[in-house]
């Protein structure tokens, strides 16, 4: 598999994004924060941007039978719940939410699932929390041990590659949580609906597009909402009269400032940004750029 394995991961899948390219010059529009929180703007292909190299590859650690690299997660597991995923996009789109059976819904609310916990940050913030605890619970493995114990189970250590067991680990448990029925039942127990705007009009979408409960994110969900395209924001909720008519509109006026303050990295437009009568663009995206 060496030679053949894919190493270019995408966590934003470029079927989503070929929404808000132009159909003349299939690219789309991308506000991007770099490393030195400078902001760059141009105009990119959906398959040059969102991935991270070797982001879901397992990597060999030492004493399994793992002798390369390998790329099976983003094969076997997000290559199935992209191709789902994209089939449902279409027909939400085409024909809307009616058009779903039963295994249309359980594919799309997996898909939706995966796009919260596969997204780059989210995976490196996992590993950067296990490797800040990996000097305590190597000195607790250590307390109490004779020096020859000590050194036999440090030379054990030493043959282990820690990053690669806590890269595969930390892939488990995202894979755990995507699969995760409980979180899947209670996505499919929401109310579904479809707010689409008018052509003049435009939602951007970002890299961590699923928006989680307005701008407070966190747990339990109680409402969550994920453009499909430029003109059409996918909106999922709790049973309640709070979601009403009036909230669902304030929603979608307001759900481009949601999308800019979430991205971590990249903003996606279908057209270049511009101050409008009541949204100005260019003070959020400078306070984007600020992080």
């Amino acid at each position: 598999m060496g030679l053949h394995r894919s190493k270019k991961h995408h966590y934003i899948p470029q079927f989503y994004l070929d929404q808000w390219r132009d159909i003349k010059t299939e690219d789309l529009w991308v506000y991007q924060r770099d490393a030195k929180g400078n902001l760059r703007f141009d105009r990119r292909y959906p398959k040059s941007v969102g991935f991270g190299t070797d982001l879901y590859t397992i990597r060999p650690y030492g004493f399994v039978d793992i002798k390369e690299p390998s790329d099976e997660i983003e094969r076997q597991f997000f290559q199935r719940i992209d191709d789902n995923g994209c089939r449902v996009h279409k027909l939400l789109l085409t024909r809307g939410i009616s058009a779903l059976n039963e295994h249309d819904r359980r594919d799309w609310a997996t898909f939706v699932n995966a796009m919260i916990w596969r997204n780059k940050e989210v995976i490196e913030e996992m590993n950067a929390g296990v490797f800040e605890e990996h000097d305590l619970w190597k000195a607790a493995l250590l307390k109490g041990r004779d020096e020859p114990s000590k050194a036999r189970f440090e030379g054990l250590l030493n043959n282990l590659d820690v990053r690669a067991l806590v890269s595969n680990a930390v892939l488990s448990v995202a894979i755990e949580r995507i699969k995760d029925p409980e979180a899947i039942e209670e996505l499919l127990k929401m109310e579904w609906l479809l707010i689409r705007v008018p052509g003049e009009n435009h939602f951007l979408t970002c890299d961590r597009p699923v928006i989680l409960n307005g701008p407070s994110g966190g747990t339990p969900i109680y409402l969550l909402s994920f453009p499909l395209s430029p003109l059409c924001l996918m909106v999922m909720h709790v049973h309640t009269a709070e979601f009403d008519h009036p909230f669902l509109r304030r929603l979608s006026v307001i759900q481009n400032a949601f999308a800019i303050e979430q991205a971590t990295k990249y903003v996606f437009s279908s057209k270049r940004l511009v101050d409008e009568k009541y949204i100005k663009y260019d003070k959020m995206i400078r306070a984007f750029m600020k992080g």
